[in-house]
C-alpha cells in the first residue's frame, strides 16, 4: 500500500540553556498522518532516502525522495526492524516472531523474553533481549548463537541494544552492566564500564556515542583500535528512563527519556522542549535523523512526528491536533484532544464539525471516529486541523499450550496464554489464585484466566486442562476390527442395570471417540460371573449393555452404529472360584465391528 504522505504542523517552543544565557528558539514538528493518531512507534532506522518505522500497526516505509509511504509487514505489534546492504528488511514482533520481509524466519522460543533490538552483523541477525543475545543465521534461519552471562564475556543478560560500527566493522553491546565489544573476527573484548547501564546509541561521521546512566561517551577509531573518550553527562540530558539516542546533521544529540532533549557535546549547548509540547516529549520513544536533516520521534502512543527545520515565520498562525488520551477500550467516551496553536493574533475561536464541542481546544470525554476543527484568530485568519481516534484493538488471546494433570488428584495441569490486542502491558489472573501467562497449579476441566490491560480493559476465558485417560488403548491409530476393550471404571448399583454417577467420565470418553470417529462401528457386550442362573445373567448383561448404548443414543449417536448384547456368563475371562476373578467376569465391552475414515 502507498500513500503519499500529508504533514499536520505545530511550532513549537524550547528553551534553550546553555552557559552564557537563556534563549528562546523556534522548531517545528510534523505529525505523520499516515499512522494513526495512537500509534505506538517502537523502532526507525534510515537507509539511504528511506525511513523504516516497527510499531504496532506493523512496519512501514518513507522515501525521501517521492515522500511516499509504504506499508512493508502488516502484522501487530513491530518493535525493531533493520534493513541489510541488499535491502532486506528484518522486523522482530512482541511476540518474538522475527520475518525478512514477509517470511517468517524464527521464533524465540523461551518463556518471559522481550526484544529489545536487533542488528545485522557477520551473516547472522543479533537480537538484543533480556534474556542474553540470540545470533540467528541469515542464511540457514537456525540458531547458531545463544550468548549470556554463563557462555560469553557479558556481564548483564539485560541487552538494551546491539549497533554496527562501519569504520571498525565491528559490533557494539550495550548492556545493564557495561557495553562489550566483538570484532570483525569474531572474538569478544572484555566488559567495559561494568558498572554502567548503556541504554542507548547512535553512530555519526565522528564515531559511535554510547550513553549510560552516568557518562555519555564517544568511541572513535585510533589506527585500528576503539578508542573511548568521555564527554561528561551534562545535567538536564534526560530525565528517568532514556528511550533512544538520535544525532542530526547539525551535531546535535537528541535524547528521548520522559522528557525531550537537544545536546550539542561541542558547544555544550543543551535545548529542552518546552511546556507546549510537553505531551509529545514525555511519550517519544524512537528516535532517528535522515539524509535530508530530518529527525523522526516515534511515540508511545501518540503516532508518529518529524521535526524539519529551525524556524519559521512565527506570524503565520499555525495549528495541529494531538491526541491527548487515546481511548481506553473499545466502545469508551474517554479520548481527549488537544489543540495546539502557534503565530497569528490571540484571542482565538475553536468550531468543531461536531457542535457540542465548539469553543474547545481540550475537548474530552470523546469516542472514536473523524474530528475537524477550524481555528480562527482575532483578525479572522482560519486554519483548519483534522484527526482521526481510533478504538484500540479489541483485546483478545492466544492459547499457546496446555498440559492435563499427571493423574486424578493431582492439581500440576498447565497452561499458558498470550494476550493480543489491547493496551500492553497485560495481567494474568487465574480462579486457582496463580498470576501471570502460564499457570502450573490447575486441576483438570475448565480453569478461567483474567486477562487484563493497562487501561483496565478485560477478558475472562476457558482453557480446558484434560486428565489421563480411563481407557487410552481407545485410539483410532491403535484399534482393529474384532478387537474389544473393557469399559474400566464403570459401576451400576448392585442386581441392576442403572449406571452409577461415577461411571460418566469413562462413558464421556466413549462418547468423544465415536464423535469424533463417524466411520467406526461397535457392539456394547454385557457379561456376568457365575452365580446366578443363565436367565438371570443373560436379562442383567443384556440391560447393562442397553443402558450403555441409551446413553450414547440420547448424545446424539446413530443408533445404526451402536448395537448391544448380552452374553450372560458364557464369556468368562478370569476364573469365577475367587472374588477378585468374579469382579473381571462382571464386565461390558466394547467391540469394533467396523473401521473406517469418514
Amino acid at each position: 500500500m502507498k500513500e503519499t504522505l500529508s504533514i499536520l504542523f505545530l511550532l513549537l517552543t524550547i528553551v534553550s540553556y546553555s552557559q552564557e544565557s537563556n534563549k528562546k528558539y523556534d522548531l517545528v514538528i510534523e505529525r505523520v498522518s499516515g499512522f494513526s493518531s495512537n500509534d505506538r512507534i517502537e523502532d526507525i532506522t534510515v537507509k539511504k532516502d528511506m525511513v523504516f518505522f516497527a510499531g504496532k500497526d506493523g512496519v512501514a516505509s518513507f522515501n525521501n525522495q517521492s515522500s511516499t509511504l509504504s506499508k512493508v509487514l502488516n502484522k501487530r505489534n513491530a518493535v525493531a526492524v533493520k534493513v541489510s546492504r541488499k535491502n532486506q528488511v528484518y522486523s522482530a514482533f512482541k511476540n518474538n516472531k522475527i520475518y525478512r520481509d514477509d517470511e517468517h524466519i524464527y521464533t524465540i522460543i523461551e518463556n518471559n523474553v522481550f526484544i529489545n533490538d536487533i542488528e545485522l552483523f557477520k551473516g547472522k541477525l543479533w537480537i538484543a533481549t533480556n534474556n542474553g543475545i540470540y545470533a540467528i543465521s541469515t542464511s540457514s534461519k537456525k540458531l547458531t548463537n545463544h550468548f549470556k552471562t554463563s557462555n560469553s564475556k557479558l556481564k548483564s543478560n539485560e541487552i538494551n541494544f546491539v549497533q554496527y560500527f562501519p569504520k571498525l566493522e565491528n559490533l557494539w553491546i550495550g548492556t545493564a552492566k557495561g557495553v562489550n565489544e566483538v570484532k570483525k573476527d569474531g572474538k569478544w573484548t572484555k566488559t567495559d564500564f561494568s558498572k554502567e547501564n548503556f541504554k542507548a546509541v547512535t553512530v555519526s561521521i565522528d564515531g559511535l556515542w554510547l550513553l549510560s546512566d552516568k557518562e555519555l561517551h564517544l568511541v572513535y577509531e585510533d589506527f585500528g583500535k576503539a578508542r573511548f573518550q568521555p564527554q561528561g553527562l551534562k545535567k538536564g540530558l534526560f530525565l528517568g528512563s532514556v528511550n533512544d539516542l538520535a544525532l542530526d546533521m547539525k551535531d546535535n544529540l537528541f535524547v528521548a527519556s520522559d522528557i525531550l532533549t537537544r545536546y550539542n557535546p561541542y558547544t555544550d549547548k543543551l535545548d529542552k522542549y518546552g511546556e507546549n509540547i510537553g505531551l509529545i516529549a514525555s511519550k517519544c520513544i524512537a528516535l532517528a535523523s535522515d539524509q535530508s536533516g530530518a529527525l523522526w520521534l516515534g511515540t508511545e502512543n501518540a503516532g508518529l512526528y518529524r521535526i524539519y527545520k529551525d524556524s519559521v515565520d512565527i506570524n503565520e498562525m499555525m495549528i495541529t491536533t494531538i491526541l491527548e488520551n487515546p481511548i481506553s477500550c473499545p466502545g469508551a467516551m474517554d479520548g481527549s484532544l488537544l489543540v495546539e496553536v502557534s503565530g497569528g493574533s490571540p484571542p482565538y475561536k475553536y468550531a468543531w464539525e461536531r457542535v457540542r464541542l465548539n469553543g474547545q481546544n481540550n475537548p474530552k470525554n470523546l469516542k472514536s471516529g473523524n474530528y475537524k476543527v477550524t481555528v480562527e484568530d482575532n483578525f479572522g485568519t482560519r486554519q483548519t486541523s483534522a484527526i482521526r481516534i481510533d478504538d484500540p484493538q479489541k483485546l483478545g488471546f492466544n492459547l499457546i499450550e496446555t498440559k492435563g494433570i499427571s493423574k486424578i488428584g493431582k492439581k500440576d495441569g498447565q497452561a499458558h496464554v498470550e494476550a493480543t490486542g489491547g493496551t500492553p502491558p497485560y495481567t494474568y489472573k487465574w480462579d486457582n489464585g496463580e498470576s501471570g501467562a502460564i499457570a502450573s497449579k490447575l486441576n483438570f476441566g475448565f480453569a478461567n484466566v483474567t486477562i487484563s490491560d493497562v487501561n483496565g480493559c478485560s477478558i475472562e476465558e476457558k482453557v480446558k486442562i484434560s486428565k489421563p485417560k480411563i481407557m487410552p488403548d481407545l485410539d483410532i491409530a491403535k484399534l482393529s476390527v474384532g478387537q474389544t476393550l473393557a469399559l474400566n471404571k464403570l459401576f451400576f448399583a448392585a442386581d441392576s442395570s442403572a449406571i452409577q454417577e461415577e461411571s460418566y467420565a469413562v462413558l464421556e470418553e466413549v462418547f468423544e471417540f465415536l464423535n469424533l470417529n463417524n466411520g467406526v462401528v461397535v457392539e456394547i457386550g454385557g457379561h456376568t460371573n457365575n452365580i446366578p442362573t443363565h436367565e438371570y445373567c443373560d436379562r442383567l448383561s443384556t440391560n447393562r449393555a442397553k443402558s450403555i448404548a441409551d446413553y450414547l443414543y440420547v448424545r446424539g449417536l446413530a443408533e445404526d452404529r451402536i448395537t448391544y448384547k448380552g452374553y450372560g456368563k458364557r464369556n468368562p475371562i478370569a476364573t469365577n472360584k475367587s472374588a477378585a476373578g468374579r469382579r473381571k467376569n462382571q464386565r461390558v465391552e466394547i467391540k469394533i465391528l467396523k473401521l473406517s475414515e469418514e
